[in-house]
């Protein structure tokens, strides 16, 4: 029975998978894309409380 679980997500997800990257395949008819990082100080690692 769980198999059969794992087989069915495995199978809806890639069916989505295909969907989504499918739209908006057209190059240079889309917006830009601007990403604001916030960032976490400049360090490189987190600190040890």
């Amino acid at each position: 029975m769980g198999a059969l679980l794992l087989v069915f997500v495995f199978l809806v997800s890639r069916h989505a998978g295909m969907m989504v990257s499918g739209q908006n395949v057209v190059a240079g008819k889309a917006k830009p894309v601007v990403v604001i990082d916030s960032g976490h100080g400049g360090t490189f690692y987190r600190p040890k409380n």
